[in-house]
């Protein structure tokens, strides 16, 4: 059983070089991951006169696993609010993600190659949207982070 998500481009592609499993053909969250924890908590019954997604390509499949207190076969309806959660959940796990292996790579290489080589080992896309929205995610973790740092007070910005 799986649900289908709307994920921006590159958010897609990495999700499914990170946590694609091919025998379900979906997304898998590992056990005690976050993201594991909002469909336990909030997977429900299909809504009655409901209609079920159906598989399009530019949705993400992820596969529903069964917990011990609500099996699939009955629950395999996230609501409006909680697919909005889980949206939001993967996008601070990238942000995790980016944010501790591009600090990683030393600063004196290029931000342009450092973004590039990032993105091909973690099987997104090579294109320019790609690199952009990554960037600018980047650029503004950088500095909110430089406004909170220590070192950082007093500099004339």
């Amino acid at each position: 059983m799986v649900i289908y998500l709307e994920l921006p481009e590159f958010l897609s592609q990495w999700l499914r070089h990170e946590l694609w499993n091919p025998t379900a053909q979906a997304v898998e969250f590992p056990r005690g991951s976050a993201e594991r924890n909002v469909l336990e908590l909030y997977l429900a019954k299909q809504p009655p006169n409901s209609v079920p997604q159906l598989a399009e390509p530019r949705l993400t499949p992820v596969l529903l696993p069964n917990f011990v207190q609500k099996d699939t076969r009955t629950y395999n309806y996230l609501p409006p609010k909680a697919t909005e959660l889980l949206q939001k959940t993967i996008y601070k796990r990238f942000q995790i993600t980016i944010w501790n292996e591009m600090q990683q790579v030393c600063p004196e290489v290029n931000i342009t190659n450092r973004i590039y080589a990032w993105m091909e080992n973690k099987g997104i896309e090579v294109k320019e949207s790609n690199w952009e929205a990554i960037r600018q995610l980047y650029y503004r973790m950088r500095k909110k982070y430089e406004k909170k740092s220590p070192s950082s007070r007093g500099k004339s910005h």
